[in-house]
């Protein structure tokens, strides 16, 4: 690598957030790799060149789904390397959160990498839950509700879990059980799973520290943990 190649590298700082899939060639062109340490690469300047002579226009968005396949891939292994070192006996169940990038191509290039690990969804909103319910999950992943629920989100819930989804609803508030619990009573078929959000009363430590601890803003206290325990037992 020549001294200007080096010197490009370091000034735009690739090898702090390349994660192994972009790099500098000879002639001083971005390229971007498949997966991790492939020797294939794709020059971008070529690439940008190209589509200019075809006349597309600038400014222009690349996408690179082999990355997205690259990283569900890195994340399976990086769990399951955990799960054997630890002797865990449970099971890594990913879900995705679609608030994060909602771009149709890079969800479904998510879940077709992911299927064979059973990787799923996360939705949060009325929005999220929409686009989650139309697209092709894996039968065993799971589809996770967060966020603020009223009666018409859970309802909706309620049509995925027939449609034969593994939908989980996480209760953070007891408003958000008599929502499901009225719903259910007025539905057959399959029912959603339901999931608690705790509120833990000890503090952990770092970027987080805030979402912990009697004054953190989600998740039900010990009191209305039981209440809603006693209440399911009771339904």
């Amino acid at each position: 690598m020549t001294t200007a190649i080096e010197q490009t590298v370091e000034t735009y700082g690739i090898e702090n957030w390349s994660a192994g899939y972009f790099d500098v060639n000879r002639k001083g062109n971005l390229i971007v790799r498949p997966a991790e340490g492939d020797p294939r690469a794709a020059d971008v300047r070529e690439i940008i060149e190209d589509l200019a002579k075809r006349g597309v226009p600038t400014p222009i968005l690349l996408r690179c789904p082999q990355l997205v396949a690259a990283q569900v891939r890195k994340l399976q292994r990086a769990f399951s390397k955990s799960i054997r070192e630890y002797d865990y006996q449970g099971a890594h169940m990913c879900v995705y959160p679609m608030k994060v990038n909602q771009q149709r191509s890079v969800v479904e290039e998510y879940l077709r990498e992911g299927s064979r690990y059973d990787f799923g969804l996360e939705a949060g909103s009325k929005a999220e839950l929409y686009a989650a319910l139309s697209l092709e999950q894996s039968p065993d992943s799971l589809l996770v509700l967060n966020g603020f629920k009223d009666e018409e989100f859970i309802e909706m819930a309620f049509a995925g879990a027939k449609s034969g989804k593994r939908v989980v609803i996480v209760v953070e508030k007891l408003s958000e059980l008599d929502h499901v619990l009225r719903i259910a009573d007025a539905s057959e078929g399959n029912a959603p799973i339901i999931g608690i959000r705790v509120k833990l009363y000890s503090k952990g430590s770092g970027r987080w520290e805030k979402s912990g601890g009697e004054a953190a803003k989600f998740g039900l206290t010990t009191t209305e943990l039981l209440e809603v325990i006693n209440r399911l037992k009771e339904a």
